[in-house]
C-alpha cells in the first residue's frame, strides 16, 4: 500500500470519551447509542426549522475555519488529491445551503382545504413530519460530499430526523474530523447530542447489523455495491416491523452514438467519454460503462479517436485496496471471455492505481452475455457495436434499471426516438450530447432509477427532493 495511505481503523483517529468511538462489540455500543435514540415521543420532533437552518450554517462556517487541516487529512487518508477535495468540499458547502433555500422556502409548509361535504364543511390540513431516526451508510467513493456531512446525512436533518452515522472503514480520520466538528455545532446551539450519532463498525457489520434490528431506525439511506443494496433491502423488509431503504447502487449508465452526430463530432465526444470514464480512475456510479456505437466508417473512426483520448488520460489511485483487487479480479475475468475482445490495457504504474482497459464485443454477443451486462467500478468501458438500429434496440431492453442514459445524436435522425423510449422505460435521468458524470445539487435532479440502480425510482438522492424519502405527511381533517 503506498504510504500516503493511513490503513482502516487508526486508532490515532478515535477519541474515546465521546460518542465517535470505535467500540469492540455490540454491547458496547448499544449503552452509547441506546439512550441517544430512545427519545420519549414528546421531544422527538424538537428540532424547529430555524433550528435546522442555524445549524447548517454553524456547521457551514465551522468547516470553512478548518478547511486545510481536513484537506491534509483527507489527502493523506484517501490518495485522493487536493482538487479533488476541493471539489467535493465546494458541494458540501453548497449542499448546506441548497437545503437551507430548500426548507426557508416553505418546501415543508401545511397545505390546507376546505370542501363542503353533504352541506358540511370539512377542512383539511396536509403536514409533514420526519419519518424518525435515520442510518446512514458511508459511501466509499465521496470521503466528504456522500459521507459524513454529505446528501443523506444533509437531506435527512433537514427533514427534521435524527442520524445515526456509519463510517466508512476507509476514511475513518476523515469522517471522525467532521463528526467532531457537528457535535461541537450541536453543543453551541444547545441542540440534542443525540440528533448526530456517530460509529465505526467491525470488519463483519455486526453493529450495523444490530441496529437494524433493534427496532430503532425508521429509513436506511445508502450508497455502495448492488450486492450490499440487496442484502440491506432484504433485511429490512423482514423486519417485524419493515422499514425503507433507499440504496443507490451499481450502474453502467450506457452511452448510445448515432451516426449523424458522431460523424460530425468524433473528436470531441471520444474525448468527453474519455475523460468521463478514467477520471478520478472512474470511481463514480454515473460512470459511462457501455458505450454502443455503429458499425460503419464514423464509428470505425470514433474507436480509434476514444483509444487515441483514453491512452492519454492520467492514471489514478483507486480509493482503496479492496476496491482495486476487486476491479483486477473483475478485468481478469472479462479479459478471459471468448469474444470479449481486449483493444486497449494499460497497467498502472504504481501499486493501487487502476489498470485503464477497453474491451469490444458485437451486440449479438453482448445480448447472449448478461456477465456483460454488470457494472465494473474503475477505468473501465465496455465498447458494443451494432449493426443497424433495430439491434441496437435489442440490446438496449437487455439492461435493466440504471441511473443514466445517454444519447449522443441529433434528434431528427433515424433510431433517436427508440433509443429514448428505451431510456425512459430504464433510466432515471437522460442525457443528450453530454456525459453523465458530474450530477449537480439541484433541485431538478434525479439521481435515481429503476432497480438495481437504486432501490425505488420514485426518489433521487442528490437534491432537495432527496428529503421527501426522510418525511412522512400526515392528514389533519377538521382540526
Amino acid at each position: 500500500m503506498p504510504k500516503n495511505f493511513i490503513r482502516p481503523y487508526n486508532h490515532n483517529f478515535h477519541q474515546e470519551g465521546s460518542n465517535l468511538y470505535h467500540p469492540d462489540n455490540w454491547e458496547a455500543i448499544s449503552i452509547l447509542i441506546n439512550p441517544l435514540l430512545t427519545t420519549p415521543k414528546s421531544e422527538a420532533h424538537e428540532v424547529s426549522i430555524d433550528l435546522r437552518l442555524a445549524l447548517f450554517q454553524k456547521i457551514k462556517s465551522s468547516l470553512s475555519k478548518v478547511s486545510a487541516d481536513l484537506c491534509s487529512i483527507y489527502c493523506e487518508e484517501t490518495g485522493l488529491t487536493e482538487l479533488r477535495f476541493n471539489r467535493e468540499f465546494e458541494r458540501v458547502l453548497f449542499q448546506l445551503d441548497h437545503f437551507s433555500a430548500f426548507i426557508q422556502s416553505g418546501g415543508l409548509s401545511v397545505s390546507e382545504e376546505c370542501k363542503v361535504i353533504n352541506g358540511k364543511a370539512v377542512t383539511y390540513k396536509r403536514s409533514f413530519c420526519p419519518i424518525g431516526n435515520v442510518f446512514v451508510i458511508g459511501a466509499s467513493n465521496f470521503p466528504l460530499a456522500y459521507s459524513t456531512i454529505g446528501g443523506d446525512v444533509v437531506s435527512a436533518l433537514s427533514a427534521g430526523c435524527r442520524v445515526v452515522y456509519k463510517a466508512h472503514p476507509f476514511h475513518v480520520g476523515t469522517s471522525l474530523f467532521v463528526a467532531n466538528l457537528i457535535q461541537k455545532c450541536l453543543q453551541e446551539l444547545q441542540l440534542p447530542k443525540n440528533l448526530f450519532v456517530h460509529f465505526i463498525d467491525d470488519k463483519d457489520h455486526t453493529i450495523s447489523t444490530s441496529l437494524i434490528q433493534s427496532g430503532w431506525i425508521h429509513a436506511v439511506g445508502f450508497t455502495g455495491s448492488q450486492a450490499v443494496g440487496r442484502y440491506l433491502m432484504d433485511q429490512c423488509a423482514a423486519l417485524s416491523r419493515p422499514i425503507p431503504v433507499f440504496a443507490e447502487m451499481g450502474s453502467v449508465n450506457p452511452v448510445v452514438l448515432l451516426p449523424k452526430q458522431i460523424s460530425e463530432n468524433i473528436s470531441e465526444y471520444a474525448s468527453l467519454l474519455a475523460s468521463s470514464v478514467a477520471t478520478d480512475a472512474g470511481q463514480f456510479c454515473t460512470k459511462p460503462g457501455i458505450i454502443f456505437y455503429p458499425k460503419s466508417s464514423s464509428g470505425k473512426s470514433f474507436k480509434e479517436a476514444l483509444i487515441a483520448s483514453f491512452c492519454q488520460q492520467p492514471h489514478y489511485h483507486m480509493l482503496h485496496p479492496l476496491i482495486h483487487e476487486r476491479y483486477q479480479k473483475s478485468l481478469t475475468a472479462l479479459s478471459g471471455i471468448k469474444d470479449v475482445e481486449v483493444i486497449l490495457n494499460i497497467p498502472g504504474e504504481k501499486m493501487i492505481e487502476g489498470e485503464k482497459m477497453l474491451v469490444e464485443v458485437s451486440a449479438s454477443t453482448f445480448m447472449k452475455m448478461p456477465e456483460l451486462h454488470e457494472e465494473v467500478f474503475g477505468p473501465f468501458a465496455l465498447l458494443v457495436s451494432f449493426e443497424n438500429i433495430k439491434e441496437l434496440v435489442e440490446a438496449l431492453k437487455m439492461i435493466e434499471g440504471q441511473l443514466t442514459g445517454t444519447i449522443i445524436g441529433d434528434k431528427s435522425e433515424d433510431g433517436f426516438l427508440e433509443v429514448l423510449t428505451e431510456f425512459k422505460n430504464s433510466c432515471g435521468r437522460i442525457i443528450l450530447n453530454g456525459v453523465p458524470t458530474g450530477v449537480n445539487v439541484s433541485s431538478l435532479m434525479q439521481h435515481g432509477g429503476p432497480y438495481p440502480s437504486s432501490s425505488d425510482s420514485r426518489f433521487t438522492a442528490v437534491g432537495s427532493n432527496s428529503i421527501w424519502r426522510f418525511i412522512r405527511p400526515i392528514t389533519f381533517q377538521n382540526f
